[in-house]
């Protein structure tokens, strides 16, 4: 009896315990997404926002935030295989943080990340393939301020998509 009770008070912890982690990660207590690339894969955007303010357009994003999860903030699509140049400039206080493109076949490219400090300037190249491409952030109790901007490509057409002003 005392084993058949101890089973069932068992259980009923692992129930709960199973439960509550679901819970909590439904409702963003559990948005550990930062490395999961089923869900930075996806064309849309997943994150929880303490503080999102900036802009964004077809050549230049300036945003500050203090956000877990992923925002897209540009989509490319290519007429034929091109590249694009990127400057940045990062502040980071707080947090992980990186930038990263999803490209056409669904694959994951890390542009930047800090790994290193908390502020950075520099450029990369994004070789696009045809067809479309996004740029994302991603962060984990990410707080900080970034700048990018674009050299245009008459091959590219750039969408701005979480901070545009329309």
């Amino acid at each position: 009896m005392k084993s058949l009770v101890a089973m069932l008070v068992g259980l009923n912890i692992l129930l709960f315990a199973g439960v509550g982690s679901w819970f909590g990660s439904w409702f963003g207590g559990n948005n550990d997404n930062y490395d999961n690339e089923k869900i930075l894969i996806r064309d849309g955007s997943s994150y929880s926002y303490w503080e999102k303010d900036g802009v964004a357009d077809s050549e230049t994003a300036s945003i500050e935030f203090s956000f877990t999860g992923n925002d897209v903030i540009w989509k490319m699509d290519a007429s034929k295989a091109a590249n694009v140049e990127c400057a940045y400039n990062v502040n980071i206080s707080s947090g992980k943080f990186k930038i990263i493109e999803i490209t056409t076949d669904k694959k994951i490219k890390t542009l930047w990340e800090n790994t290193d400090g908390n502020k950075a300037n520099g450029s990369f190249t994004i070789s696009l393939n045809k067809g479309t491409s996004r740029i994302k952030i991603v962060g984990k109790k990410a707080k900080g301020s970034l700048t990018m901007t674009l050299t245009p490509n008459e091959n590219v057409n750039v969408e701005a998509i979480s901070y545009s002003q329309e």
